[in-house]
């Protein structure tokens, strides 16, 4: 038994030698292949399953930069679900990969102002004969369900504090408020503005002819030719055999997120390096927690202090940076976030890298760091309150059901869908949610070293661009991930993020990944996090 162990093991030590071998005797050419959801961050073992993420393409992409053997990166772009934040990332990535002398050709099976937005980073972009490029430009639309509510007998009692804070609107009103109208417009017209800025670089155009070409979108892939959107028309495989001609002789293609996975194993070995954490914490900001909580989609307090306590009890970490992506949630949990993060701020420099978006409670913890860092098209700020209920008693009255209450209590039940708010009780509940709102700008004037009235104008309930939130103080620089970074490793004592070793931490567990009945697993193993 031991010989045909011993005998397997040489012949698998054979196989990667010869691979090993294999792939340093062969230029190489980089596949990298985009599509749908990007993740920031997913930790083994849920990444065998899944695309790249984030964090391994940039890893990639960085080492193949510098790496001679690699000759060609190939981006095969379809359909993106992603904001504009990671859109940004992604396409400084390229230009990045790209200002190193090596060639990037984008490949689009169908686009529409995002995917031809990161595509616009390449030395040359082909298409699939039979693709449609959707450029046409930018939009947003609402929808209102007061008049449905009004014939259904359903009253959306729901107040807010920020007169630009529109999470109401839906359920209070039949059309957009001049408020969220205007907060809206000054969206669309800063992130159309990067849209036009850098299609017109990549092909050569003045911005005024862009916006032009943009207005006569969409296209086919033969008029997307003829307008110099881009340089080609042909199957996948003919760009790659015509690619490889140019550089004169076939490549060996791998993914590109797969590139110098070993030497990243073997550095992760090394002893002796001071530590950064990098934490990611991505979606809604709820207060669950335990197996049947939704762990593999928010951030809770449990989860959060957990991996933040865990690091600071670690002497070897030196600093923390946390990349947010998160359009809110509770204000009891978001303060308990912002608390945590206090501490470890007592014991290391806490940098904020925010993703697509950072609002309302992402950016309640915004105000615990030492730095903040958002791309130009972050969404952020929302610093604004909303609170209420759906009162269904005429609803109920309609469809002939009745109820009945027994309280104890002046004010019991207040919040009972089956009866809607007192005058009186409303007068307390917009009492309580000023309070909130109030210490929420305090908070935000102290933790960003704003005057109370700097701070009050930079709230009201607004979203923000990342590039109009610097302007306002909400933001130190303008920049991602690796930015956020070099500026830790200053604060933590080093010069270059290379000194110190790198550690990135996932909220989610493995468990989060399992089917939905099989979680309480997670409670006999206990709880399991991803340090990486």
């Amino acid at each position: 038994m031991n010989k045909i162990l011993l005998f397997a093991l040489v012949l698998a030590l054979a196989w990667w030698l010869r691979q090993w071998v294999r792939l340093k005797r062969r230029p190489l050419g980089l596949f990298l292949r985009l599509k749908g959801r990007l993740e920031e961050y997913v930790p083994w073992p849920l990444s065998v399953a899944s695309g790249p993420d984030l964090r391994r393409i940039r890893t990639a992409l960085l080492r193949a930069a510098s790496d001679s053997q690699v000759r060609l990166l190939f981006v095969d772009l379809d359909d993106l679900a992603i904001g504009w934040a990671k859109a940004q990332e992604l396409r400084k990535l390229l230009t990045d990969f790209s200002s190193s002398g090596k060639p990037v050709v984008a490949y689009l099976n169908n686009a529409d102002e995002k995917v031809y937005y990161v595509a616009s980073a390449a030395n040359e972009i082909y298409a699939s004969p039979t693709s449609f490029l959707e450029i046409t430009g930018l939009s947003v639309e609402t929808a209102h369900l007061k008049g449905v509510f009004d014939k259904l007998g359903v009253e959306a009692q729901i107040e807010t504090e920020g007169k630009y804070k529109g999470a109401d609107e839906m359920f209070t009103r039949t059309s957009m408020s001049e408020e969220l109208r205007e907060s809206m417009t000054a969206l669309l017209e800063e992130i159309f503005q990067e849209f036009v800025r850098a299609g017109a670089i990549s092909r050569g155009k003045t911005e005024q002819a862009f916006r032009a070409l943009v207005d006569r979108g969409p296209f086919s892939a033969s008029g997307a030719m003829e307008e110099g959107l881009i340089d080609g028309s042909l199957y996948k495989d003919e760009v790659t055999d015509a690619q490889e001609e140019l550089l004169g002789g076939p490549l060996l293609w791998i993914p590109a997120e797969q590139f110098g996975r070993w030497k990243r194993c073997l550095q992760r070995l090394l002893p002796g390096r001071p530590k950064l954490a990098i934490l990611y914490a991505d979606g809604v900001i709820h207060s669950g927690s335990g197996a049947f909580a939704s762990e593999s989609t928010g951030i809770s307090p449990d989860s959060f202090s957990r991996v933040v306590r865990s690091v600071m009890k670690d002497r070897r970490y030196k600093g923390m940076l946390v990349r947010i992506n998160t359009p809110g949630g509770t204000v009891t949990a978001s303060d308990a976030l912002r608390y945590e993060l206090i501490r470890a701020k007592s014991r290391f420099p806490v940098v904020i890298s925010m993703s697509d978006v950072s609002a309302s409670g992402g950016y309640y913890l915004c105000t615990a760091a030492d730095r903040v860092l958002a791309y130009p098209c972050t969404l952020t700020g929302s610093i604004g309150v909303v609170w209420g209920k759906f009162s269904v008693q005429g609803l109920l009255n309609r469809i002939g059901i009745g109820t009945d209450r027994l309280s104890l209590g002046k004010r019991a039940g207040m919040n009972s869908p089956f009866k809607p708010y007192t005058e009186e009780e409303q007068q307390v509940l917009s009492k309580h949610m000023k309070s909130v709102y109030d210490d929420f700008v305090d908070k935000v004037a102290r933790g960003r070293g704003l005057s109370r009235e700097a701070a009050e104008r930079a709230a009201e309930g607004r979203a923000w661009t990342g590039l109009a939130a610097k302007e306002l103080g909400l933001v130190d620089e303008l920049g991602g991930i690796e930015e956020a970074l070099q500026c830790l490793a200053r604060l933590s004592g080093g010069t270059t993020p290379s000194d110190f070793k790198q550690v990135h931490i996932s909220l989610k567990s493995f468990w989060s990944g399992l089917p939905f009945w099989a979680r309480p697993i997670s409670s006999v193993f206990g709880s399991f996090r991803h340090f990486r």
